[in-house]
């Protein structure tokens, strides 16, 4: 006769040899799981394979992992990928942006080519622009004529950035992406600015990762 796991004969046929082995020699106190091969089988109907120690994986795959539901859960890279890219990125992409402020918060912003030079603190591509200011400028448009990257004009779409007379923030403005490097400096031009101050620039964008 065949014997099973504590070197009793057994009756064999068994379909969980191992549990109902464990169950006939007064194991059947115990709440444990169904052991196969190559798969776990929970038996105590809450559907559930609780876990008390570390799972050591030794260097292999979790596979056909489900997409999350609470916030502890494990997350599977085709759901990474998916939810990254819907928040206006690409899984090998961060968000960058370099923040100027073209003049302090009291004075009125001179028109011309302001002398304040912004320069970038690392690598990026540039792929928008948005504009704050402190003050309004209180009658008509406060307009951002130029943008400039080391002397030279940055396209935007629209071709210039405004802020109505009793604004504060402008409309963001798109450039084409733009690679920007380490050290670039940043300037800008408005011929009017009625009694605007306070005027911060954005230049945003991302960098690899």
């Amino acid at each position: 006769m065949p014997r099973n796991i504590f070197g009793l004969e057994d009756n064999g046929g068994l379909t969980n040899p191992l549990t109902e082995d464990l169950l006939a020699d007064g194991f059947n106190a115990l709440d444990f799981n169904e052991v196969h091969l190559n798969e776990l089988h929970d038996n105590s109907g809450t559907g559930k394979i609780v876990v008390h120690e570390e799972f050591n994986m030794t260097n292999n795959q979790i596979s056909n992992l489900a997409d999350p539901v609470a916030g502890n859960d494990a997350v599977n890279l085709d759901y990474l990928e998916s939810n990254y890219a819907s928040q206006g990125s690409v899984p090998d992409q961060a968000p960058y942006d370099v923040y100027g402020a073209f003049g302090d918060e009291t004075s009125t912003i001179t028109p011309g080519l302001l002398p304040v030079v912004v320069p970038a603190s690392r690598d990026f591509t540039l792929t928008h622009i948005r504009c704050f200011l402190t003050t309004a400028a209180g009658f008509g448009n406060y307009t951002i004529t130029d943008f400039k990257r080391n002397g030279v004009s940055i396209g935007v779409s629209p071709a210039c950035e405004f802020f109505q007379p009793t604004a504060t923030t402008s409309n963001l403005v798109a450039t084409t992406p733009t690679a920007v490097s380490q050290g670039d400096r940043f300037q800008i031009s408005c011929p009017y600015s009625g009694f605007a101050t306070g005027l911060k620039v954005v230049f945003m964008g991302y960098v690899s990762i």
